[in-house]
């Protein structure tokens, strides 16, 4: 089975010391939603977790003493990640599979918004956004910066779904329709977003991302249609490589992705998939989270999580357009589009803003 319908087992890492609260007006304290080992038939990573309690390596010291024990902290802390990145990529993760996967366990732990999104996040810890040192740009970010007040309202649109959730099982009504639509506008926002920046050369670009839905018949069901959809897409990028490798222009496979992302919906729960293209026919997705929107605790963590898995499949698209750019080549269409990837919303530019309007019946 794909994921459990229940809620998910606790972390296995301790609690940070200092966790935020979440945005959601009738939030309560968060604890932990780094909740990456649950039981699934899925493959789960058993690499150790990163060591949580160690202060933010990116702040400023105030004291020359202090500054030389964040800079022996910031070698180790690299020396560390590097060395899960090697275990994990050692499992079979992708490089991108495993840059993601860390960061999913360690939110919370280190910097992923960019500083000027403090303003609009302002009861969130200072670890969680980067030192605003010539505009560092977040794990979770705009392609610009004209396009931040749509990024920080989109993302606050996906912490306000764990509030729409439970409103939903209040009154006896499943929120799988407003999962859906919620995150339907997010990977909408993510392409939109290039369309309205510095990236307008692009033509209309497609993350490799699958999103399906219960339909109310259950995660065993769900399961078999994540698979059938991310084995149309792996079969999609095969056949990519298979023409630039005929044109004598085949793409780096250390370091051009060959990942493709999927999100199960069932309910209220949220499944976030990954698997290898290059990965053998009958390879599983990897779950590399299972998230619960009926928990008021983990409203934040579960919208850093979703985010998280969007902006990373957009990089490796963007990565991918540059690519064919740089050999002048013509990218072909994608032959599954957004449509049948199951993503695509009836409003565009505004699509964040408001998930009433995009629900599916």
């Amino acid at each position: 089975m794909l994921w459990p319908l229940r809620r998910p087992e606790p972390p296995a890492t301790p609690t940070p010391t200092a966790t935020p609260a979440p945005t959601t007006p009738a939030a309560t304290t968060a604890t932990d939603s780094r909740n990456v080992n649950v039981k699934s038939e899925f493959a789960v990573p058993t690499t150790r977790p990163i060591k949580p309690g160690l202060t933010n390596a990116s702040s400023v010291a105030a004291d020359p003493d202090e500054a030389v024990g964040q800079e022996e902290y910031t070698l180790v802390k690299e020396a560390d990640e590097e060395q899960q990145l090697d275990e994990l990529r050692a499992e079979g993760f992708t490089l991108q599979e495993a840059q993601l996967f860390i960061r999913m366990r360690n939110r919370g732990l280190e910097p992923l918004l960019p500083a000027h999104w403090e303003v609009d996040f302002p009861t969130m810890p200072e670890k969680l956004f980067f030192p605003d040192k010539g505009n560092q740009v977040g794990h979770i970010d705009s392609v610009s910066l004209e396009g931040t007040f749509q990024a920080t309202n989109a993302l606050q649109a996906l912490v306000m779904l764990g509030s729409n959730v439970r409103g939903r099982i209040e009154i006896k009504r499943d929120p799988e329709d407003r999962v859906m639509a919620a995150l339907k506008k997010y990977i909408q926002w993510s392409v939109d977003d290039v369309k309205s920046s510095n990236y307008k050369e692009y033509s209309e670009i497609y993350p490799r991302i699958v999103l399906v839905r219960s339909n109310g018949k259950g995660a065993e069901y769900c399961e078999t249609r994540v698979r059938k959809k991310m084995n149309e897409l792996v079969a999609e990028v095969r056949e990519e490589e298979a023409r630039l490798a005929a044109a004598g222009v085949p793409r780096d496979v250390e370091t051009a992705s060959s990942t493709i992302y999927g999100i199960a919906v069932a309910g209220a729960v949220v499944a976030l998939l990954s698997r290898d293209a290059h990965a053998g026919e009958d390879a599983a997705p990897r779950t590399m989270i299972i998230l619960d929107f009926s928990d008021i605790t983990l409203d934040f963590w579960n919208a850093v999580a979703v985010a998280l898995l969007v902006i990373a499949a957009r990089e490796d698209e963007l990565e991918r357009h540059e690519f064919y750019q740089t050999n002048d080549l013509k990218m072909s269409q994608p032959a599954m589009n957004a449509k049948r990837r199951g993503w695509e919303t009836k409003n565009r530019l505004s699509a964040a803003f408001d998930a009433e309007d995009d629900i599916d019946k």
